[in-house]
C-alpha cells in the first residue's frame, strides 16, 4: 500500500447523466484493488444505503443523496440523516487507512438543485470536522445532446415519468432539475467550497486526456491509466436510434406491461437501432432548432469556459450536424414494425429452443436417476434374500 501522506482528499464524482458514469463506475469498480495500493480508496458503501432498491455497489456515492423511500415517498427526514451519517462515519474511517476517497453517483448533480441543495454545506463542514478537503468532479455535456440522450433513456425505461410524452412536449417543458446553465450551477458550488474544489470537464468525445474518459478521470486525481488496470467489456447503457425511440413510446402506452414484458421489447428494439439510425437519418432536433437551442446557453457556456478552462477554447465545439428532424410518419416506420416482429419471434424462438434444451436435459437426469433407483433397488432385494436364507434355515431347525 502507498505510503500515506496525512492530507485526506474525498473526491465526489457528480455526474452529471449521460457523461459516461455508468463506464467509469464499472472501471473503478473493477479495479478497487489496484486503486487502494495507489492509495485511492472506491469503497463499498451499502452499508449506508441497504434497503434502497435499484442502486448497485458501483454508485458508491448515492448516500449522498436523501433518497430514502417509504411507500412511494421521500420525505422520511429521520431516515435520510441516518444514511448520510452512516455513510459520513464510514468515511471517516477508511480515511485512517487511506489518504483519498472516491465516491460517484450521477444523482448528485440534479438533487442538489432543490431536494439536497444544502449537501455543499454539509460536506465543507463535515470536512471541517473530520480533517479531509472535498474535490467535486463533474462532466458537462453539450445541452442539446444531453437533452437527446436523456429523453432517449427516458422512453426506454418505462417506469420513469415522462416515458409516454412526445419529443415535443418533454423538450417544452424542461424541468428545473436539469441545470442547464451550467455556469449558475457551478457558481452555487463555488460560493460554498471555493474554486479550487471544483474539477469541471469537458465530455466531449475525442476531447478526453489521452483520448480515453479512464485516463481522463485518473488524470483528474492524480493517477495516470496503465497496463496494470483491467478494462473489461464497457458497461454502458444502451441507447434506442431511429424509429425504436417512438416505437417505445408507443409501447409504453399499453397496459398491464411488467418490468420482465419491457425488457424484452426494450432488448428488440435495440437489435434493430443501429439499421433504423442508418435508414431515417434524421435527429430529434434539427439544425436549426439545436442551434436556437444552444444560443440560449451561449453566454453561460463562455462564462464556464473561461473561469474554470481559460485555454482560450469554447467550452463545447457548437458544431450541429445538418440533419433532418425527426418525422414519426417517415417511410421507414413500416419496415422497422416489420424488423422488430422478426427479431421478436426470433427471440422466442431462441428462448424456446432453450427452454427445450433444459427439459430434455431434465427428462435425461430423471431417467438416470430412475436407472439408479433400480439398480439401488435390485441391491435390496438381494440383501434381504441373504439375510431371510440364514434365518429360515436356523427357523427350520428349530421346529425340527
Amino acid at each position: 500500500m502507498k505510503k500515506q501522506t496525512g492530507k485526506k482528499t474525498l473526491y465526489v464524482h457528480i455526474g452529471m447523466a449521460k457523461t459516461g458514469t455508468t463506464a467509469l463506475q464499472s472501471f473503478l469498480w473493477d479495479n478497487r484493488v489496484l486503486l487502494r495500493e495507489k492509495g485511492y480508496c472506491y469503497p463499498d458503501m451499502r452499508c449506508a444505503y441497504p434497503n434502497t432498491s435499484l442502486v448497485n455497489e458501483r454508485r458508491n456515492g448515492h448516500f449522498l443523496i436523501n433518497d430514502v423511500r417509504v411507500d412511494g415517498s421521500l420525505e422520511h427526514r429521520e431516515a435520510d440523516e441516518a444514511m448520510y451519517c452512516t455513510g459520513i462515519e464510514e468515511v471517516v474511517r477508511l480515511f485512517k487507512t487511506c489518504d483519498n476517497i472516491v465516491l460517484s453517483d450521477e444523482s448528485i448533480w440534479a438533487s442538489t438543485y432543490k431536494q439536497r441543495e444544502n449537501l455543499w454545506e454539509e460536506l465543507r463542514e463535515d470536512g471541517k470536522k473530520y480533517g479531509f478537503e472535498v474535490k467535486i468532479i463533474v462532466y458537462l455535456r453539450r445541452q442539446d445532446q444531453y437533452m437527446i440522450s436523456l429523453y432517449r433513456q427516458k422512453i426506454a425505461r418505462r417506469k420513469n415519468n415522462g416515458s409516454q410524452k412526445t419529443w415535443e412536449d418533454f423538450i417544452s417543458n424542461i424541468s428545473g432539475v436539469r441545470q442547464l446553465n451550467y455556469f449558475k450551477k457551478l457558481e452555487c458550488m463555488r460560493k460554498v467550497l471555493g474554486k479550487e474544489a471544483l474539477i469541471v470537464c469537458r465530455y466531449e468525445r475525442g476531447g478526453f486526456f489521452e483520448g480515453s474518459l479512464y485516463a481522463d478521470f485518473l488524470h483528474r486525481i492524480g493517477l495516470e491509466l496503465t497496463d496494470e488496470y483491467e478494462i473489461t467489456e464497457q458497461r454502458t447503457n444502451k441507447s434506442l436510434l431511429g424509429n425504436t425511440v417512438e416505437m417505445k413510446r408507443i409501447l409504453n402506452e399499453l397496459p398491464d406491461f411488467n418490468s420482465d414484458d419491457d425488457f424484452v421489447m426494450r432488448e428488440i428494439l435495440y437489435a434493430g437501432g443501429e439499421i433504423s439510425k442508418r435508414q431515417v437519418g434524421a435527429e430529434l432536433f434539427s439544425k436549426q432548432e439545436a442551434e436556437s437551442f444552444l444560443k440560449k446557453y451561449e453566454k453561460s457556456n463562455e462564462s464556464v469556459a473561461r473561469t474554470y478552462f481559460g485555454d482560450g477554447r469554447p467550452l463545447f465545439d457548437n458544431t450541429v450536424e445538418d440533419l433532418p428532424k425527426y418525422d414519426r410518419n417517415n417511410p421507414y416506420m413500416v419496415e422497422d414494425v416489420l424488423r422488430f416482429a422478426a427479431i421478436g419471434l426470433k427471440y422466442l424462438r431462441m428462448e424456446q429452443a432453450e427452454l427445450k434444451k433444459q427439459i430434455w436435459q431434465l427428462e435425461k437426469q430423471v431417467a438416470e436417476h430412475r436407472k439408479e433407483a433400480g439398480s439401488v433397488r435390485k441391491e435390496l432385494y438381494a440383501t434381504r434374500d441373504k439375510l431371510h436364507h440364514p434365518i429360515r434355515a436356523l427357523a427350520s431347525r428349530l421346529s425340527r
